[in-house]
């Protein structure tokens, strides 16, 4: 097997939302068809996830036209030869079997010990609505209702069609919302635990419990602790012994938090989730998941949470997060890829992008997952593909990938991360240390920081590690326990002369190779690489991995040039779509008198609609994305006012479309709270005045379009840049952009490009420039002002 056929079992294979019931779009064509634009993309293979409440309700799940509909996905995946999981809950987090299991067994509560006022222990059921995992029978009931059932109608299919079983288990336990229903800190408790603390340990913690509450150095605590995460942990046990003898797959992640204190962190999963190891270890591709734009994509369990803003029309404030480079507290991804490493399994899995909002492109998202590869992730789960992008579904947890402005970049983007997830997965990792893990530490009050602290270190060198129990008796010599020592490490063997950047040593068929990222950085590096007796000049974009030696090499070397030719001024611009203006219940503006415009509302919008006091009916019905919308066409008077009898809801607006540009201004920006997301805050002014013009038909390539009248516009746009003389060794670059962009050379499209450097080769002569954009759907969806299009003067240059 080629090793570029061999591509293919490292591409992403994303959660694949299915956000409609509705026959009419499971059609065997329909389910093909979206299975073939899927690997078109460069996935592949899906992760299917049901999506209430737009997807399959709780008396529709599992049921016969279920299973009709997932048959149909696992013979579109068998002829096409890509892999399916399939996400083993009703929605998120897994384990209630949508509502079947309470049914039968009510009393499978989860429990907690609570001091009530008197100072004496209680035991409360939590009212979470799920299963204790605590309790062997939830697992049991789990198994037998959903992977029994799937196991009796597609045995057949079991390693060949179904490759999986995929648990989305975070927030399974304590979560930022209900860590907020009590005060201290939250101790499990289920039906049976005395009985068999005392059979694990040999003495009665009935006797000892007060000294959870008043003593952090007891041995009560250790021996509490590794109990209650032994108990969570048989859940994910049973489902991966159940996957092996059936000849599937079994990968998960939990809300893992890394070994933090209660102290730094009031959701630790060191006490909700256990020993990460052996949680870890019940698994055929060990798991974690990102979240959030932003490296430390743990950050939102803690403190370190940073929730931005933005309001209607304007510039975005402070959407960096401001730890974005910060990685000190992550070693979440190298807990996986150790236990990976210590049971002999080749995949890493990780969950990422969701919640980086609709305002991230590319860029931004090869800087997460390269720090994750870095970390030795190679199974990657992107956040998320829709059946159908509609309804409020299209704010959880955005981006998606295929309805939207996204999909012109992603096959080069997928490609980008599969060839990197190959390289970083092949031959074995080079590991010169193991880090004692300091989990049952923390159980009894020690600080872990020395341990992060290590990591770090190490993190930032080319010295392999992986991270392993106090047990530990594998064939890696130096093995260091942070907590008592946190040694001197000798001078780094390899080194970058610009900077600190990631390393990873792999070594196959006897030939060691390096992976180098650029990860702390946010700017453009170029520097000096000395490995193995060779020299490599290298250039780095934030986020970019280089590969040096080894069946995989592939870099780039930092170039000289000067500049041509800088495109300066007005250019003619061709738009693909109307200009749009989201509202969602009144929308004043000005405009020339006889302007042609369309008013979009929801069909399922109820009361009357007012266009200059006029009650309007709708002529036709068009899709706007997957929504149904009302078209209603009109002319403008001078001063205009659209109405409607009741609001809209913010995730399927009320839309203002036609041939304008818009110019905006507002008083009191922040005014109030328009939709909030939890990664996302989006305001509205307490004034708003909308004034319309005809639709301008050049663009000044100095700057954006977000400032030339399109602030709401996420879509298409073609640039002519008009003739140029072109000398052999000639490019044009495209300096500060960062979106999606497509040279067209004498009318033929000749390379696209979603990641910098933005750098198109030219050939000699002269020839018909043109350039066709899409910008990102934060414009659109989230109502501000994102940078779009270009956003200063693209350049020709020439090598020297």
């Amino acid at each position: 097997m080629t090793f570029e056929h061999e591509l293919d079992r490292f591409r992403p294979i994303p959660f694949y939302f299915l956000t409609t019931s509705d026959p009419v779009h499971y059609t065997e064509e329909a389910v093909f068809n979206a299975m073939q634009r899927m690997k078109d993309l460069g996935y592949g293979g899906i992760v299917l996830f049901n999506k209430p409440p737009v997807g399959f309700d709780a008396e529709e799940y599992l049921s016969d036209f279920w299973f009709k509909v997932t048959h149909r996905f696992i013979l579109a995946a068998r002829k096409l030869n890509m892999q399916l999981w399939f996400n083993d809950g009703f929605n998120y987090p897994p384990g209630d079997a949508a509502g079947r299991i309470e049914k039968v067994a009510p009393g499978l509560k989860q429990r907690r010990l609570k001091p009530n006022p008197e100072g004496k222990l209680e035991i409360l059921e939590v009212p979470w609505g799920f299963p204790a995992f605590e309790e062997p029978e939830s697992g049991s009931y789990f198994r037998q209702f959903v992977y029994e059932e799937y196991y009796k109608r597609f045995a057949p299919y079991f390693g060949d069609g179904i490759t999986g079983f995929f648990s989305d288990a975070d927030n399974r336990r304590v979560n930022s919302i209900n860590v907020q229903d009590f005060e201290e800190q939250y101790y499990p408790w289920s039906l049976h635990f005395a009985v068999l603390f005392e059979k694990r340990f040999g003495y009665r913690i009935e006797n000892r419990l007060k000294e959870l509450f008043s003593d952090p150095q007891s041995t009560v605590q250790h021996d509490y602790w590794l109990l209650c995460g032994e108990l969570y942990q048989q859940w994910f046990a049973g489902n991966y012994a159940w996957c092996r003898e059936h000849n599937v797959q079994y990968t998960f992640h939990t809300s893992d938090t890394g070994p933090l204190t209660y102290g730094q962190c009031r959701r630790s999963s060191a006490f909700t989730e256990g020993d990460p190891l052996a949680l870890l270890s019940h698994s055929d591709c060990p798991g974690t998941d990102h979240e959030i734009m932003v490296l430390d994509g743990g950050t939102h369990y803690d403190n370190r949470y940073f929730q931005p803003k933005v309001t209607l029309g304007g510039e975005p404030i402070s959407m960096e997060h401001p730890k974005l480079n910060n990685t000190f507290w992550d070693i979440r991804a190298k807990y996986a890829s150790s236990a990976a490493y210590l049971n002999n399994k080749e995949r890493v899995m990780c969950e990422r992008f969701a919640a980086a909002n609709w305002g991230s492109m590319y860029n931004d998202l090869r800087r997460v997952a390269a720090w994750q590869i870095m970390q030795g992730i190679n199974f990657i789960v992107p956040h998320a593909v829709h059946h159908l992008l509609c309804g409020d579904i299209k704010f959880f947890a955005p981006p998606e990938f295929t309805h939207t402005t996204l999909q012109y970049g992603l096959r080069q983007f997928n490609d980008t991360l599969a060839r990197w997830c190959q390289a970083a997965a092949s031959g074995k990792y080079c590991a010169d240390y193991a880090v004692i893990e300091p989990t049952p530490k923390v159980w009894v009050g020690k600080d872990s920081t020395p341990f992060f602290q290590f990591c770090d270190q190490l993190n930032r060198r080319a010295d392999g590690y992986v991270i392993v129990s106090e047990n530990y008796s594998g064939d890696i010599a130096n093995v260091i326990d942070p907590l008592k020592k946190n040694p001197d490490l000798p001078a780094p063997e390899i080194s970058f002369s610009a900077g600190e950047i990631a390393f990873m040593r792999r070594k196959i068929n006897g030939e060691e190779y390096l992976l180098a990222a650029n990860i702390w950085r946010s700017e453009t590096l170029c520097g000096t690489i000395v490995y193995r007796d060779k020299t490599y000049e290298i250039e780095l974009e934030p986020g970019e991995i280089a590969i040096l030696g080894g069946p995989f090499e592939s870099y780039r070397k930092p170039i000289k040039s000067q500049i041509q030719k800088r495109f300066t001024g007005e250019y003619s611009v061709v738009w693909k779509e109307p200009n749009v203006i989201p509202f969602d219940r009144e929308l004043n503006f000005t405009a020339p008198a006889g302007m042609l415009l369309t008013l979009l509302v929801p069909t399922g919008h109820s009361g009357v609609v007012r266009i200059n006091g006029i009650s309007m009916i709708s002529a036709k019905t068009v899709k706007v994305f997957d929504d149904d919308y009302c078209s209603i066409e009109f002319e403008t008077t001078e001063k205009n006012v659209i109405e409607l009898e009741n609001s809209t809801d913010f995730t399927v607006p009320a839309l203002l479309a036609g041939e304008f540009d818009v110019k905006l201004e507002t008083v009191d920006d922040y005014a109030q709270i328009a939709y909030l997301q939890y990664a996302l805050t989006m305001y509205t002014p307490r004034e708003a005045r909308f004034d319309l013009i005809p639709r301008r038909s050049t663009l000044d390539v100095s700057r954006g379009w977000e400032k030339q009248g399109q602030i709401f516009y996420s879509g298409e746009a073609v640039i002519s840049l008009g003739v140029a003389q072109i000398q052999a060794g000639d490019y044009l670059e495209l300096p500060e952009f960062q979106d999606i962009a497509e040279l067209i050379i004498d009318g033929h499209v000749s390379a696209r490009s979603s990641l910098s450097p933005y750098r198109f080769p030219l050939p000699e002569g002269s020839h018909t420039l043109q350039l066709r954009l899409w910008n990102r759907m934060a414009n659109r969806f989230e109502r501000y002002a994102a940078p779009a299009g270009l956003q200063s003067p693209p350049e020709i240059r020439h090598f020297v």
